[in-house]
């Protein structure tokens, strides 16, 4: 298997490597085996998240990170990895906590 990766990552990669004192080869494979652990794999998306800037239109999300705030006279908190639907949410709140930062991302229907 082969890749292309920018520069900058090359570089991450490279630094991880030795750090580890081992290959680029071990270093994606440390680094895959980190994913298998569920716990490991929701930190690695909560830090990899990147805020687009418009809320992406679907009808379910999942919450990245928790989130907690003042909604209208509503104190809503959502957990890690909870899913927010237009099914349970009308599509203006769920806006609105987007607006807020409530880091969400869309799933597939």
């Amino acid at each position: 298997m082969s890749f292309r990766i920018e520069e900058r990552h090359e570089k991450q990669l490279d630094a991880l490597a030795s750090r580890r004192n081992t290959s680029r080869s071990e270093v994606l494979r440390w680094l895959l085996e980190a994913t298998e652990n569920h716990e490991s794999l929701q930190v690695i998306e909560e830090a990899a998240y990147r805020r687009p800037a418009v809320l992406p239109e679907a009808r379910r999300y999942r919450c990245v990170g928790e989130f907690r705030a003042l909604v209208g006279i509503a104190d809503v908190h959502f957990r890690k990895g909870a899913i927010i639907g237009t099914d349970s949410h009308a599509p203006e709140m769920i806006s609105q906590l987007f607006a807020r930062g409530a880091r969400l991302e869309p799933l597939p229907d």
